[in-house]
């Protein structure tokens, strides 16, 4: 205003120079903003197609750290910091017995730092503790899982049978790692919660982590535990392989006739004698008490006969993608 001004009106030449997509300008923070609803839509993009999204939308070319950082900002604007979650359990222990006052929460932590650090975290709903004591069979597959989120850790879970021989999850535990002490803790809490072994008679059906079977022989030393015959076999198959002996496995293991077990167990004991210092395929299942892991020994107060713990590898497939979230 006031000013001589002018207008080009066109312009004529070519353009020489070359096109670049390197701007500094374009950090994490901007990256983030810009694909926030396409992460919304698709949290499990890879990195590859995200970087290739952002050069061809955004016209920006990023490192993978940088398409990372990016990614992560965009989750932290749509579901909140994971670190600020921790912050919050107390608050959320609180509701959820307020609410329902016969669940049970814990928190442990370490007062020796200022904040306090979280080291575990049990809960059991009242719901599921009073359906599972009504309506379900007296085994409990007990295994742990890891979690994904940037603070790692992992989640201990006792998952019941229903009538139909659907899973049904009973208590879970947020434990820094998987060992003696936290199956030890659990189950504790687990067992003060829907009963002993004296007082309800449970069977536990496991993979034989690490820690667990003292753990269940501390609480419990007369329950009946199975070993998981998926998981078993697995470790035998790495020190014995054939297809014979993988049939006469299982046969041995899924048989409920006793004197059927026994001539399997001679059988497998003759097609592989035993030669010098090196422990034979019969040996190996010896040293295994049959009532862990053959079904004819398994007591029939229990009324069920799986040898497979597939209803906890369900349950944990089926919270993977809850196990990528903040702890809340």
């Amino acid at each position: 205003m006031n000013s001589t001004t002018y207008q080009i009106k066109s312009l004529k030449g070519e353009h020489t120079c070359s096109h670049t997509t390197e701007n500094k300008q374009a950090d994490y923070k901007y990256i983030g903003k810009r694909i926030l609803h396409f992460i919304e839509d698709n949290p499990d993009e890879s990195l590859e197609s995200l970087k290739n999204k952002i050069r061809r939308d955004i016209q920006a070319e990023c490192s993978f750290h940088k398409v990372y950082r990016a990614k992560r900002y965009a989750l932290v604007l749509l579901r909140g910091d994971i670190s600020q979650e921790y912050k919050r359990l107390y608050d959320y222990c609180e509701t959820v017995v307020r609410k329902n006052p016969t669940s049970s929460m814990v928190l442990k932590v370490d007062r020796s730092c200022n904040p306090p650090i979280l080291e575990r975290m049990y809960c059991c709903m009242s719901g599921l503790r009073d359906g599972f004591l009504d309506g379900c069979r007296p085994i409990i597959g007990l295994d742990g899982c890891f979690l994904k989120e940037l603070y790692k850790g992992q989640m201990l879970a006792a998952v019941g049978r229903d009538g139909n021989d659907n899973l049904y999850p009973i208590a879970y535990a947020f434990v820094e790692v998987e060992k003696f002490d936290t199956w030890d803790w659990f189950l504790n809490l687990l067992l003060r919660d829907i009963g002993s072994h004296a007082e309800r008679g449970w069977a536990f059906l496991s993979d034989r982590q690490k820690g667990l079977i003292e753990a269940v022989h501390k609480h419990a030393p007369t329950a009946e535990h199975r070993y998981c015959l998926r998981h078993m076999y697995n470790n035998f198959k790495g020190k014995f392989k054939g297809e014979e002996l993988k049939r006469l496995f299982w046969k041995a293991a899924s048989t409920y006739n006793v004197k059927q077990h026994f001539r399997v167990m001679k059988e497998i004991e003759r097609i592989c004698p035993k030669r010098g210092p090196t422990q034979t395929p019969f040996e190996w299942l010896s040293v295994v008490p049959s009532a862990h892991w053959a079904r004819c020994f398994f007591p029939i107060r229990t009324k069920c006969d799986v040898i497979v713990n597939n209803i906890s590898e369900s349950f944990n497939s089926y919270i993977l993608e809850a196990r990528g979230l903040p702890i809340i």
